[in-house]
């Protein structure tokens, strides 16, 4: 209730106020996620993401982390499959 009220007023998206990874695909070949915490483990089939209590992972070939920042991600390559893992 209360996230509500505040992203009504603050006329901010509830999933930002909540922490919520928000996450946006071009075709198949970029992928931004914000909210993320960590990189747990990076290759060029494989990158996982901690995302706090739960973790993605971006599958393919020729996986690269175009760009990097604290709370910003942007992967770029052939992007098969996108999973995640773990509990809400």
């Amino acid at each position: 209730k209360f996230l509500e009220q505040a992203s009504e007023s603050l006329s901010i998206p509830k999933d930002v106020i909540a922490g919520q990874p928000i996450i946006s695909l071009t075709g198949n070949h970029s992928i931004r996620i914000c909210n993320y915490r960590s990189v747990a483990e990076y290759s060029t089939e494989c990158i996982l993401l901690s995302l706090g209590k739960k973790r993605m992972g971006i599958y393919g070939s020729h996986l690269l982390i175009e760009s990097l920042r604290k709370e910003e991600i942007i992967i770029v390559g052939n992007i098969l499959n996108i999973s995640f893992e773990g509990n809400a």
